[in-house]
Formats: C-alpha cells, structure tokens, sequence
C-alpha cells in the first residue's frame, strides 16, 4: 500500500525495492518547506528576501505574509522609480532594479491556465548575491516535481528509455562544475529526501532514480539481464556552451551560469546561440519547463539583454489594456546586497501566513516554523563597498549595483556623448542660445557642409548638415593662440525602410527632400555621399544645383570609402569629441547609435554591434564624417603641435636637467638653439578677423582631412 505522505525516516535504511513496494510517487511539500524542512532539502539557512523570491517564482501567492507583499511593494517601487518606462529621456541610461509592477498579474494569469512555475526565471543580481543558490533550489523544487510522478516518461508521453535531462550552460565546463552546477550538486547529494534516489553522483555528473526506474530494473533482473548502463531517468549535467551540447537531450530543465558573459571564444559559441540550441529542448513538458538564467547585469549587447527585455515587453490586450507580451517570464534585478536585507529580523518574521497548515497537512496553525537567527548578510554596502565604488565607479556599478552597461568595449565614453546633446553653455551668444535646436535653414555667410549615408534599401538612410563656432570668434587664447573651431549640427535625420510601402526605401523621396530642406535653405559648401549606392543620387542633385540659381557654389560628389580613411575620420571625430568641440540638438537616434559602437580587439575600425538594441551606425556615420570634413585638418594640426610639446625622452648632455632645459639659469646648450620650438600650445601663425561669424584667419579654408573628397574638386 503507498503510504499516505512521503516521510524519509521511514525509508531511509530501506532498499530501492522497498521503497517501490511503499509507493508510486513521493508526495510535494510547498516550496518553502520543501527547502528548509530537515526531511526534505535541509537548508535552514535561508535569508528572508531569499524566501520571497523561491514564493514568486513558484506562483505562491497564498504564501505571501505582510513582510512578502512589503517586499514585493518595494520592487515594485524601485522598478517604476529607475525603469526606462518610468519617463526618462533616454532608456539606455536607466538603471533599472525590482521586479516586473505588473507580478501579481502575472501569477494569477499563469495559475489560471495551470502553469505552477514561472518558465523562465531572470535574475539579474550582482556578484555574489546569492542567485546561483536560489535557482540552484529552485531546479531541486521542479526535479522534485518531476520526481513525484513516479513516471516521469509515461506523464510527458516521452519513451520510456529515454533519459530526461538537467542541463547547467557554462562558458566553459569546468566553470560550471564549480558555480551553478555545483550548487546544484550540493544541494542534491546533502538533501535527505534525495538520498534513496541517487544512483551515480560523479564528478562530472549526478544520475537520480525515478521511482519506476526500480520497476524498469526488476523487470529486467526477472529476465535475467544484468545490465551495467545507468537506469537513472534523470541525469544533472554540466555543459560547456557550444552549439552540440544541448541537442538530442530531453531536458525539462535548463540553466546558464552567467549568462550575459559567455561569448564566443574558441569552441564556445555565444549565450544566444546555446540558448536557441537549448530552449527547444523544453517544448515536449509544455508549461512545466522549467530555465533559470542567473547572471550579474554587462552589456545592453547580446541574448541575456534581449530576454531582459521581453520579460518587461508589453502589447495591447483584447479590451485595449496593456498587458505583458511574455507573461511566463519573471524578472528580478537586485545588487549585491539586495537579497540579504533585514536578514537580523529574520528569526522574528513569519515564514507562512496566519492559519497556513502545509501542503501535506504536517503544521499546526500555532506551530509554524521561523526562520533560524543569522550571524550576518554575505553582502552590504558598507564603507570598504563605498571605497572600492569610489575607486572604480563604472565597474562597480555594473558588478555590485547591477546597472547595464551600453557596451564595455564601447569606442566612444558615454559621459562625451551625453555631452554632444547637452546645452552648449560656453556658446557665443550672438550665434544662438546654448540650448541646440534643428534649423530649417541657415545664413549665407555661414560655410556648411552635409553628409548622406546611402545603405541599402532595407537600412537606414541618414544624413547631418553641420558648420563650424567659435567661443568668442577673433579672440586668442591664453598663450596668443587662435580658438578652436567647434562642429555645431543644424540637421540630424534619417529615413526608415519601415516608413515605406514594402519596406524599401523611395529614393526619389529622399533626393527631393534633401533639395528642398538642405540644399535650398542652407546651400552647403559640399554635399557628400558613402560611394556605395549613390551614383545616381549624386548625378540626380548635381543636375538639380546646375539647374537652380543658387547664391553659392555647392559641391556634390561621392566620398571614397577606404579603411584607412574611415578609421581616420573616426578617430578625428573621438578627438573632437573629447575636447568637447560637438555639439548638436537631442536626437535619440544617434545618441544610441554611438554609445553602443564598438572597436574590434585588434582592428582599425569601428562597427555597430551585430546583436541587442542597437545595430545600425547609419547616422553615426553622417556626424562623423561631417565633424571630420569641418575639423579635419584643425584636429591634425592640432595633435601634431600638442606631440611637437612633448619633452624629449631620449639622452641629453651630461649634467644638463630635462626639466630645466629652457631656463636661462640652467647650463643647457641645447637651450639657445631650440628656442621655443618646443613650447606647448599652437603658434601664432597670422592675424585675426574680427566679427560673429568669422573664422581665424589662419584656419585652412575646408579643414579637410587628407584624402577626403576627390582629388580634383568637381563643380556642380
């Protein structure tokens, strides 16, 4: 006869055949108990907030005490006070912590059409806060489930040799024999409700018997076979993050250690390919499939950044409302020290609601147990986590705070970008407040230039007219020096092939528009195209300016697109971008466009990421381009003088001191002849015209970069 409830001090000198005589199944305490009963996982030490998150993502919401639903309340507070929907102006610079607002909806939609788990589970916590652990007790909650089928291949409609897999994803395997998959197997082998069950607990994996793997033995035992292949149904492996290492396997549960870290490096692949690879393992158990990603937060680049995403995605429902697009994905972003808060008051905080009685029926309504009395969090901001933040702020707050970073590789500081579309305070005012706004058109006397970038028909066309500002125009600086010259944007715009019928770019729409709004009302010096794709566009508009009687000469013609000066129109405009001399109108686009650029390890180029929010450089290039045609040649002159400064490190004469070698006091023979040569700063090299508008006289009129344009001007 099964016994009315799964009680291991029964069992435990019992042999597997006993047991099978005993029952089909084990029966399944709720999650909390389940965890922290002494039959069954053993693990008392369990921090209060910790107990919270295992009720969250088991849908126990008739577990919720009023410290949960304070918790809770206050995730979903940090969640509308720091989340890109709460209203801030750009939602890359968010710094997003709690949960989804939205949870209780979820556990409710989910519990109605008899989901028992959240599907995926995405924690996205800081170093060393404990999100191994929880998701390592979590699995052992779902095996157990599992477990307690007594058939897990006959309740899936899976055949009935085939084993069912765990499997823990790791950039490498040895990683993941250590963190998550070791996690996991300590909680396993150290729990006594899982004793009777274990077959094989291996260095390299873990096999545990379902109760009809005992039946699958005696069967074979009474026909005389002797057979040395592990009968267990499920088998806990770690893999290593390659394409092959999921497949073929029925996994009913899968887990990536790190997720937002694993890149492609020698055989292992991306998270986001293992992750395609591995989640269809999960289909065949439908609502009881079971992925759990613990990761600290990186790169706003890559798959772990793109799950965060959906998991806060929500559409318009049937009555208008708004409603998560994934309702099965749960979401948790803490810092480190997030999960251990009010862990002192956790012997005095109830565990279970008032009148809870167990899932089994084994409480008393006036005997629920507590949570043990800890000696300390693993984790708080104290003064030793204020210095280290001090030390290294962006680390930190992407290690410890848990806030995303646009791109660790990133080519361009974000601070510096950020600033290109902040007000321009030092501006001279008779040129325009300091707040930049788009123009519709520009003054004559004023030298424009603008930049097209063509693509293709399916990618963004974008496009920047830009000139050039003094601070305080005929003016010198403090050592006689002339100003530098500013690139301050007029226009920033671009076209979207989603903006067209069948998604293509109309470029006789586009040719129109740029004549009508740039070359008529701004009437640019040069007018330039990426050589790929414009031929017709330049032969189109350079009739169009021949045929037109414009006040000004405009050159259009087709810019030569070399790596060598790609790379050098990059690096004058990081340049000038850094010596704060861009300034343009807020324009969301681009600024996503150049915090997320990326300079590839080893290479002299700058590309968009192929992956994450982020994947066009289409209008990026129009600013740089156009900021290095203005200041091209002022930044050139202006890195080789500010080199020409540089002290000479090389040997000198015997007895003479290279910190003096221009003091007359100073024996230095080297003195008279060098004069001031090496002086810092730029020369004076000719007057200056005074007015508004005016540029030094000695600024080279085009302040091209070498190469750029044709090397004979063609007229249009």
């Amino acid at each position: 006869m099964p016994v009315s409830r799964w009680d291991p001090s029964v069992t435990a000198g019992a042999s597997p055949l006993d047991i099978l005589d005993w029952f089909a199944g084990p029966q399944v305490p709720d999650p909390i108990t389940f965890i922290v009963g002494p039959e069954w996982l053993a693990r008392e030490q369990l921090y209060p907030r910790q107990a919270t998150m295992i009720k969250l993502i088991f849908l126990r919401d008739d577990l919720f005490t009023d410290y949960d639903r304070e918790v809770i309340g206050e995730w979903i507070g940090e969640f509308h006070a720091t989340n890109p929907g709460a209203g801030l102006d750009n939602k890359f610079t968010a710094q997003t912590k709690g949960c989804q607002p939205d949870i209780y909806e979820r556990i409710a939609y989910l519990k109605e059409r008899g989901y028992r788990w959240f599907s995926e589970v995405l924690l996205a916590i800081g170093r060393r806060g404990g999100k191994g652990y929880i998701s390592a007790l979590a699995m052992a909650y779902v095996l157990w489930n599992y477990l307690a089928t007594g058939n897990p291949q006959e309740a899936y409609g899976i055949d009935k040799d085939k084993p069912l897999a765990c499997m823990i994803f790791a950039a490498k395997k040895e990683l993941a024999r250590m963190n998550l998959w070791g996690d996991l197997y300590a909680v396993l082998t150290g729990a006594p409700c899982f004793t009777p069950f274990i077959s094989e607990p291996l260095a390299e994996s873990l096999s545990i018997y379902a109760p009809y793997d005992f039946v699958r033995m005696r069967q074979l035992a009474q026909r005389g076979i002797r057979s040395a292949k592990d009968m267990a149904t499920f088998q806990v492996l770690p893999r290593e993050s390659t394409l092959v290492a999921p497949r073929g396997m029925a996994g009913f549960v899968i887990g990536f250690d790190e997720a937002a870290h694993v890149k492609n490096t020698g055989t292992t692949r991306a998270f986001g390919d293992v992750y395609n690879a591995a989640r269809p393992a999960l289909d065949q158990f439908g609502k009881d499939g079971f992925a759990v990603l613990p990761s600290s937060t990186w790169e706003m680049i890559g798959r772990f950044y793109e799950l965060w995403s959906l998991s806060l995605e929500r559409e318009t429902a049937k009555h208008g409302e708004l409603a998560p697009s994934y309702p099965d994905k749960f979401m948790l972003q803490l810092p480190s020290w997030g999960p251990y808060k009010d862990w002192e008051r956790a012997h005095v905080l109830p565990l279970f609601p008032e009148g809870f009685r167990g899932d089994l029926g084994e409480y008393e309504p006036d005997q629920l147990p507590v949570l043990q009395p800890l000696k300390g969090a693993i984790q708080v901001y104290d003064e030793a986590m204020m210095r280290e933040e001090r030390s290294n702020p962006d680390t930190f707050a992407v290690e410890r705070r848990s806030d995303w970073a646009t791109a660790l590789d990133a080519y361009l500081n974000t601070a510096r970008v950020n600033a290109m579309f902040a007000p321009w305070e030092a501006r001279d005012p008779q040129l325009g407040r300091p707040e930049l706004a788009m123009q519709e058109r520009g003054p004559l006397i004023i030298d424009y230039r603008a930049h097209g970038d063509p693509s293709t028909v399916n990618n963004r066309f974008g496009f920047a007219v830009a000139h050039t500002e003094y601070e305080a125009p005929g003016l010198m600086d403090q050592q006689g020096q002339p100003l530098m010259a500013h690139a301050v944007f007029d226009l920033i715009h671009f076209w979207d092939p989603a903006d067209f019928d069948g998604h293509i770019i109309d470029y006789d729409v586009i040719i129109n528009w740029i004549f009508d709004h740039v070359v008529l009302p701004f009437q640019p010096g040069e007018l330039t195209f990426d050589q790929f794709n414009s031929v017709a566009t330049v032969q189109f508009l350079q009739k169009k300016v021949r045929a037109s009687p414009l006040q000004k000469n405009i050159q259009v013609y087709e810019r030569p697109a070399t790596a060598q000066l790609n790379w050098s129109t990059w690096e004058t405009f990081k340049a000038a971008l850094n010596m704060g001399l861009v300034h343009a109108p807020p324009h969301a686009e681009v600024m996503d466009e150049l915090r997320f650029l990326q300079k590839p390890e080893g290479q002299s180029k700058v590309i968009c990421p192929d992956s994450g929010p982020v994947r066009t450089k289409d209008i990026a290039d129009c600013v740089a381009i156009v900021t290095a045609s203005l200041l091209g040649e002022q930044m050139k002159a202006f890195l080789a003088n500010d080199l020409a400064s540089l002290r000479p490190r090389g040997a000198l004469l015997g007895g003479t001191d290279p910190y003096q070698r221009f003091d007359p006091e100073q024996a230095n023979p080297l003195a008279g002849q060098l004069g001031h040569g090496l002086s810092r700063g730029l020369r004076p090299v000719g007057a200056t015209v005074r007015g508004p508008l005016s540029r030094p006289a000695a600024t080279p009129r085009g302040n091209r970069i070498p190469g750029y344009g044709p090397s004979r001007r063609h007229r249009s």
